[in-house]
């Protein structure tokens, strides 16, 4: 169920025509867990100037964020020419992972990671490695005036 809203979202994200008005973001989707939510969201950029592609781990009602295990994420596949990210690996704290870019192309590129982290409620806290996500990074062309 949850691909197929992920799949729903993606579709008219990939119909709307972009170019003439630049969305402050654009939910690119989200998993739902018992534990987590994970959001994942862009900030669109124009050619030439930065975007940025965003995934937010938000504990449940019942958990809370882990803040002593070392939560980390790592790009494990990208190939486009539309944007060029300017992070490889590095961390995110308390959930918000944030991969900044900047466009080439006026166009959408997909990019996997992957993210480890914790949650705990009061009876146990939960690991959870290799977390795979799909972010968009989404490129606009500038309108000339």
């Amino acid at each position: 169920m949850i691909k197929t809203i992920i799949s729903a979202v993606l579709l008219t994200l990939f119909s709307v025509n972009l170019a003439h008005a630049k969305p402050k973001t654009v939910i690119i989707g989200a998993t739902i867990t018992q534990a987590y939510v994970i959001e994942v969201v862009t900030m669109p950029g124009y050619v030439g100037e930065k975007g940025m592609a965003m995934a937010i781990v938000k504990p449940t009602e019942n958990f809370k964020w882990n803040k002593e295990y070392p939560a980390s994420f790592e790009i494990m596949h990208y190939e486009s020419v539309a944007a060029t990210p300017l992070k490889k690996e590095a961390n995110f704290k308390e959930g918000k992972l944030c991969i900044p870019y900047i466009g080439v192309l006026a166009r959408r590129a997909p990019i996997v990671a992957t993210i480890n982290f914790s949650v705990c409620n009061k009876k146990e806290c939960l690991i959870f490695r290799n977390e795979q996500i799909i972010l968009s990074l989404i490129v606009l062309k500038k309108n000339s005036k």
